[in-house]
């Protein structure tokens, strides 16, 4: 495992951890966010919990390819304890792909594409409601993208194994609906809890899930737990 930073070259500049997992053998390269929204602790915690189960569990010794995981997207939301960057005040997760001289988010998304999603296969990105109310865990799917991209995400979904998987239209700018239109490659949305709270139940079934896919790629031995 390698721990780091990474200063994003928007205006103003802004420095998030990186940790990298990489196997002694070839493999898939997967993505794995959480905090897009600064006030969606779950998906934080989810992600901080699924780092510590990898290392806890000696995942990295035996794995293939490279895992690059970014736990904390919305670091300006998360101090102000709200869902927008305290930047632009804007979305990030509707400012995708992003645009090199656009807003503060727009040039966040670009780089978090250019330099972190266009080099992995696939993509998990972790959220919960958000302050006022909370949700059973499941995954979300793009209905609008064409059948490859739709047939790719719903694939992701269900691999994660919760019994519920949403479809939706989705909208302008989101990170998982973007994922496919510029890199044709799949990234599912994860919702578990929120009203700021922490489910521990739900948390723990979010790292079943990211696991049952890190299997289905073959980047950890085992096979995928699915519910019938």
């Amino acid at each position: 495992m390698k721990k780091s930073t990474h200063t994003f070259k928007t205006d103003p500049p802004i420095t998030l951890p990186v940790i990298r997992f990489k196997g002694k053998k070839k493999g898939p390269v997967g993505f794995i966010s959480g905090g897009m929204h600064g006030d969606e602790i779950n998906g934080m915690m989810l992600v901080k919990k699924f780092v510590e189960d990898f290392i806890k569990g000696g995942f990295e010794k035996d794995m293939k390819g490279e895992l690059i995981v970014l736990p904390l997207l919305n670091s300006t939301g998360f101090a102000k304890g709200q869902r927008r960057s305290a930047v632009d005040g804007l979305d990030l997760n509707r400012c995708f792909p992003g645009k090199k001289n656009g807003t503060f988010g727009e040039q966040f998304a670009k780089e978090l594409f250019d330099k972190f999603f266009s080099k992995a296969d696939f993509g998990i990105d972790c959220h919960d409601a958000g302050t006022s109310s909370a949700l059973l865990p499941h995954t979300r799917v793009g209905a609008c993208e064409d059948e490859a991209g739709k047939c790719l995400t719903e694939n992701l979904g269900r691999l994660f194994g919760t019994e519920i998987i949403v479809e939706r239209k989705g909208k302008a700018g989101m990170m998982a609906l973007a994922a496919y239109e510029k890199f044709k490659k799949p990234l599912v949305t994860v919702e578990i809890g929120g009203a700021r709270h922490i489910f521990d139940d739900f948390v723990k079934e979010g790292v079943k899930g990211i696991k049952n896919i890190l299997k289905y790629y073959e980047m950890i031995p085992g096979k995928p737990r699915l519910p019938k």
